[in-house]
């Protein structure tokens, strides 16, 4: 892989202070594992995109707290131009959490909100291991945070793995798209940090479940290596 653009869709500093924006958080967790790809942020709340699908080779589009069926000219702008990466096939594309969602959308699915209400805190993923090309495990625990979620697939996608609350918690459709609903480029202090200060979305319940869940520790290094690999095979 040559270059890779971080399409962030969200202002984390605007409401944590101190915090990293998603897109850093991003790099920062595959840095970790020892993937230092070339790469360029483009702050796609404000519109910016790459010119054209051909200038990078990967591109990963980020959380954000919208919602994919919001009718911002942004995310009609960034829908576009996921369906352009699809359609070229030369490039590969992951999204995490909205970025997975806009997938769902922008090639032909349906994203609202999950008749279970808020998936959040570090939950459990179950991976479909025979639609992977290296072996995985069975199980993964990840971190979610989320009301949204694709209901209804493009007609092309796969579903690569399952949580209790989303059932369709990572998707791959065609041969350059991959989704994934969990975030593994949160942290757990993060994660317990955004919990308590969004609690009021969800409820005093919730947050606390949310917060008990963290004492396990997330499989994220394990998720970074299968985007990595998907990302430069």
């Amino acid at each position: 892989m040559k270059r890779l653009a971080i399409l962030d869709c969200e202002h984390v500093s605007e409401t944590l202070d101190n915090e990293p924006e998603f897109g850093e958080m991003m790099i920062e967790s595959f840095n970790s594992i020892g993937f230092k790809p070339e790469y360029e942020i483009f702050d796609c709340k404000r519109g910016d995109l790459p010119s054209s699908v051909s200038d990078f080779t990967g591109y990963a589009v980020m959380g954000s707290y919208n919602s994919a069926y919001d009718p911002d000219l942004w995310i009609y702008d960034l829908g576009n131009f996921i369906q352009d990466i699809y359609n070229n096939g030369e490039s590969k594309l992951i999204g995490i959490c909205f970025g997975h969602q806009m997938i769902g959308k922008a090639l032909g699915g349906k994203v609202e909100k999950a008749p279970g209400g808020w998936g959040i805190g570090c939950l459990n993923l179950h991976l479909n291991r025979h639609l992977f090309t290296d072996p995985v495990p069975s199980n993964l625990h990840l971190h979610f945070s989320h009301a949204d979620q694709v209901t209804i697939l493009p007609s092309e996608a796969k579903v690569l793995a399952q949580a209790d609350h989303c059932p369709n918690a990572m998707i791959s459709v065609g041969n350059n798209i991959l989704g994934l609903q969990a975030h593994p480029e949160f942290n757990t202090n993060f994660t317990h940090k955004l919990i308590k200060k969004h609690s009021a979305h969800f409820g005093e319940e919730v947050a606390r479940k949310a917060i008990e869940s963290l004492k396990v520790l997330p499989d994220s290094k394990i998720m970074l290596e299968i985007l990595k690999d998907f990302l430069v095979r």
